[in-house]
This record gives C-alpha cells, sequence and structure tokens, in this order.
C-alpha cells in the first residue's frame, strides 16, 4: 500500500470497510502504431505493477484501438459534398473534409449548440460520429468492431496470463446540453453491459431497475485517463464484483 493510500484511508476504515473498487493508470504506454498488440502490451506494462488479477477489468480507449487496427484516414483524399460545405460555413470549424468523414460514417445527425450530434453506424450517439481529428491532414474513427476488439485484447490477456479478465472501449462523450465530455462503452467483452435490480415493494410488487453498469466503469476509467495528451489509455478496475459473461456484448443494449 502507498503511503497516498494510506493517507486516503485508515487501517480501521479499511477494516471496516473490506470492499474497495480501486482504479489504477496502467504505466508508461508508448505512442500506439498500426498493428500493435493492445494485450501483450497490457500484459508486460502490469508486470511493472505485480501482476494481472482474477476479475481485473481493463478499459481501453477506442482511439488506440483505432490506431493499432488501422483505422487512420487521410482527409487530403476525401472530396466534401455539398451538405459538408454547407455544414461547414454554419459551424465556422472543422474542415469540410472532416465534417464529409463524420457525414460517412453517421446513420444521422442533428446540430445543436455547434455541436454535430450523430448516430454512428454501429448505433452510438457520439459528437461527431466518433471521428477525431488528429491533425489538419488525418483522422481517426471508431473501431469497426469494437465488441470484437475487446474480445481479442481479453483473449490475448487471458491467453498470456491464465487470468479472467474483462475487457470494456471507451470514447468520450460530448452532450449539447452542457459543456464538456465523459466517457461510455462502446465495446466490451468478458462483462455484463447492465446491472439488473430487483426492489420487493411493501405492496408485494417487485421494481427492476436496469443499470448501464459498464458506462459507470467507463466513466470511472475516465477520471484517470483524462482527454488527448494526458497518455494514459488504459485503466484496470479490480474489485468490482461481476460474473464473467463470455457471450456479453455492447450490441444486445442498443436500441
Amino acid at each position: 500500500m502507498n503511503e497516498r493510500f494510506q493517507k486516503l484511508f485508515s487501517n480501521e476504515m479499511l477494516r471496516i470497510i473490506p470492499d474497495m473498487i480501486v482504479s489504477f493508470p496502467i504505466p508508461n504506454i508508448p505512442e500506439i502504431n498500426p498493428g500493435d498488440n493492445i494485450g501483450i502490451l497490457i500484459t508486460e506494462r502490469m508486470r511493472a505493477l505485480g501482476r494481472v488479477e482474477e476479475q481485473d477489468i481493463f478499459v481501453v480507449a477506442s482511439k488506440i484501438v483505432s490506431k493499432s487496427e488501422r483505422q487512420i484516414i487521410d482527409l487530403t483524399k476525401i472530396k466534401p459534398s455539398d451538405e459538408a460545405v454547407k455544414l461547414y460555413k454554419q459551424l465556422g470549424r472543422k474542415s469540410p473534409q472532416l465534417i464529409q468523414l463524420i457525414l460517412d460514417n453517421a446513420q444521422s445527425y442533428v446540430v445543436q449548440n455547434g455541436i454535430i450530434l450523430a448516430k454512428h453506424k454501429l448505433g452510438f450517439i457520439l459528437t461527431s460520429a466518433g471521428v477525431d481529428g488528429l491533425d489538419d491532414r488525418t483522422a481517426i474513427i471508431l473501431p469497426q468492431d469494437p465488441d470484437h476488439s475487446a474480445f481479442a485484447i481479453r483473449q490475448e490477456v487471458a491467453n498470456t496470463t491464465g487470468k479472467h479478465v474483462a475487457v470494456i472501449i471507451s470514447d468520450s462523450e460530448g452532450r449539447p446540453d452542457r459543456k464538456g465530455a465523459g466517457a461510455i462503452s462502446i465495446g466490451l467483452s468478458g462483462i455484463d453491459p447492465l446491472r439488473v435490480n430487483e426492489v420487493k415493494l411493501k405492496e408485494g410488487k417487485t421494481k427492476k431497475t436496469e443499470e448501464t453498469i459498464s458506462d459507470m466503469l467507463a466513466a470511472q476509467a475516465s477520471l484517470l485517463m483524462g482527454q488527448r495528451g494526458r497518455n494514459t489509455p488504459i485503466v484496470c478496475i479490480r474489485g468490482f464484483p461481476y460474473q464473467q459473461n463470455n457471450e456479453a456484448n455492447i450490441k444486445s443494449i442498443l436500441h
């Protein structure tokens, strides 16, 4: 237990509250290049922290998954449509080429408060359809199948360590009703995206609630990830109780 942790939690607190969920960043993640194996990278970097433990949950930023899977787009090769040019004039920011890429990845969209809020072809509602400009010439789009990406990372970690783990792919989410950005899950493997709670009411009825637990875990990890420039794209969450589910995927909860 490090000194900072000891200051935050006394031995008496740890005795009274035995169950804790701890999240920590995976250190020394290098710049990800096309073809890099993120599962191997996780197991290698986790050795510096001891080891991968049973039931660890790894939250991975979608941007590094996209980079490893070669989802980087050359904007100079994109010809903007009349619709993209019109949006560019309306917004006054983002290049027409970047806006065209957003339209290419969207099923539908609305513009609210200067934000393009789009339903991605995969079914997620995201700012700019999850498209992120890297510089004036290149942009990055979401992984083609985030659930499969999460499965591949999880399998690599499991095969290397022998541990049962879960992987969540997260992406930043802006909202038109407020400033700033949060995080949601766009792919997962090994953990159910929903937690279902049932409560017996006084009149004998049962009230059922569903929580998108994968989004909550993505949001917890985002506190450590931050936005671009923090270089903390992978976070481990340890101590959260869940049942392993090899068939779990994010597609199952999308409308």
